[in-house]
């Protein structure tokens, strides 16, 4: 009597290939059964995203957003059941800000990605949002006065409206200039003192921001000079001369020399004494120093002050004889 052995269950390398493609992708990628799908919702609105693998879920799932990875937080919450392969991505209250591609990634036990999902896009809608409100603004008398209106609207604005004191402003293309983004006055007169709005309305609602625009007074600066005008120093001596300015707080105060700032060390030497006094130096003057010391003062507006002092060197000789 003869026994009937049982086949050898062998499996050649083409079949175990062929399973590792079907259980982890080719090239020992895992398959995504679901990437995320796109996703329209409402600002605050709660928003989820779900993604799953095939069969021998990997040790972990991730997110990401324009391939940053993302970290779950107050608002958003990032899980993965390793035993279902499904992972979920839920953002709370929703914000423009999170408008982008996602995608997920799949992450083995060495923390390498074995595989990407689709990328599916979120795209919230809702009223406007500024994403910066007007401020104020304060200029001098015939500066320039500028507002941007910065927001984002989902879908696109069917307006764009700008008041003065709750009156609609007319672009006239010459002192005053109106676009949908930014708002110029120029050559800013006192009557244009008051409240500037910005107001944006689409399909879901309207938004306005608001700012004061306030006028400045002009800093007229008074700059003296001790001694001043003509000044006579004979050789070899030392003199300081102080310059002085009334009317406001300059934003710089300095002594030139043909046209170039002078230093606060060396032979010619300058000190601010308080932000209103400037002190010139010169130590053993010699015949170069003959000519002229300015003091220039400028303002916050950028005005500048100019005060000059004229320096006669003599000759040590000519004042003995």
């Amino acid at each position: 009597m003869s026994i009937m052995l049982p086949r050898c269950m062998c499996l050649t390398t083409a079949t175990i290939i062929l399973l590792l493609h079907l259980f982890t992708g080719a090239n020992g990628q895992a398959l995504f059964r679901d990437s995320p799908h796109n996703a329209t919702s409402l600002l605050s609105a709660r928003t989820v995203l779900t993604c799953s693998v095939t069969d021998n879920p990997p040790a972990n799932i991730r997110w990401t957003k324009n391939e940053v990875v993302i970290t779950s937080s107050d608002r958003i919450n990032v899980s993965y059941n390793s035993t279902s392969g499904e992972s979920q991505l839920v953002i709370n209250d929703l914000q423009f800000t999170d408008n982008g591609p996602y995608q997920c990634q799949a992450i083995n036990s060495t923390d390498s990605v074995i595989g990407t999902s689709d990328i599916g896009y979120i795209t919230a809608m809702g009223p406007p949002v500024f994403r910066v409100p007007l401020g104020p603004v304060e200029v001098s008398l015939r500066a320039e006065a500028t507002f941007n209106c910065d927001v984002y609207s989902n879908p696109v604005a069917d307006s764009v409206r700008w008041t003065f004191n709750g009156v609609n402003i007319v672009s006239d293309n010459l002192r005053i200039l109106v676009t949908n983004t930014q708002l110029v006055i120029q050559n800013v007169q006192n009557g244009d003192e008051g409240s500037y709005a910005c107001t944006v309305t689409n399909g879901f609602g309207t938004q306005t921001s608001s700012a004061i625009l306030s006028i400045v007074a002009l800093s007229i600066l008074t700059i003296t000079t001790r001694p001043s005008g003509n000044l006579d120093v004979v050789e070899g001596e030392t003199v300081s001369i102080t310059c002085s300015v009334e009317g406001g707080t300059p934003s710089t105060l300095d002594w030139f020399r043909s046209g170039m700032r002078l230093g606060e060390s060396g032979a010619v030497s300058v000190s601010h004494t308080s932000p209103n006094v400037v002190v010139l130096t010169l130590h053993s003057v010699i015949s170069s120093y003959d000519g002229d010391f300015t003091c220039v003062a400028v303002n916050s507006t950028g005005d500048t002050y100019r005060e000059v002092v004229t320096l006669n060197v003599l000759s040590e000789l000519l004042v003995v004889s």
